[in-house]
């Protein structure tokens, strides 16, 4: 019991260089969509496209609203329950969100709509319920599966020079990313939750000022 709890206490401890390493991955692969794509669209395409994907971030901003948190406590208190009324509010809010975007666009919706999948996709992800279960490792998975999705994507999009392929790359990530999650979170081999604890009033100012820093 003693040494899986130390098990345990380690990588939790672990969890802010998964993190980073995530977040990282996915810097690094942006970066290399953006030399692929910035080489074979014009810059009023490349503008109307960043524009567009500038407002599909609100609304998964507007979709998550920090409610991972919230689902991770529910997860580990077992109130599976709550959890799930929490995901259907993100589903509303991700397809009230599209609505405005796609009324702050005179694009044509054939032209965009993959973008929309975007916060769907935000709203049902499953990451949460992976970081209950402990299984921070494969928040970093699923970052470089989903990066190495999206340059595939960007790829054909700019040896093809499509359009649809070029408002498919992000969707390409979030669709592959919310699959695994789906796939690592509802495996039927599931570890021991880490029970919930009351933290002090440092380490919750602590957990505060990182997350706003890896945000």
């Amino acid at each position: 019991m003693d040494k899986w709890q130390t098990i345990i206490g380690i990588r939790a401890g672990l969890y802010p260089l998964w993190l980073i390493g995530a977040n990282l991955v996915a810097r690094t692969g942006g970066l290399a969509i953006l030399v692929l794509i910035g080489h074979s669209y014009s810059q009023a395409e490349l503008g109307t496209y960043f524009k567009l994907l500038a407002l599909i971030g609100l609304a998964v901003t507007a979709t998550q609203a920090g409610s991972g948190p919230l689902l991770i406590r529910l997860t580990q208190n077992d109130a599976l329950r709550s959890a799930m009324l929490i995901v259907g509010i993100r589903v509303l809010i991700a397809l009230i969100a599209s609505g405005f975007v796609v009324s702050a666009t005179s694009l044509p919706f054939a032209k965009f709509w993959p973008l929309l999948l975007i916060p769907i996709a935000a709203a049902l992800s499953p990451d949460w319920l992976i970081t209950a279960h402990n299984r921070f490792s494969r928040i970093s998975i699923i970052a470089v599966i989903g990066q190495g999705v999206g340059i595939t994507v960007a790829v054909c999009a700019s040896l093809t020079h499509s359009q649809l392929g070029l408002y498919f790359i992000a969707p390409a990530i979030s669709l592959s990313s919310l699959l695994l999650a789906a796939f690592f979170a509802y495996r039927s081999s599931q570890p021991r939750l880490i029970g919930p604890s009351s933290p002090s009033q440092t380490s919750a100012f602590g957990l505060v000022g990182f997350t706003l820093l890896a945000g």
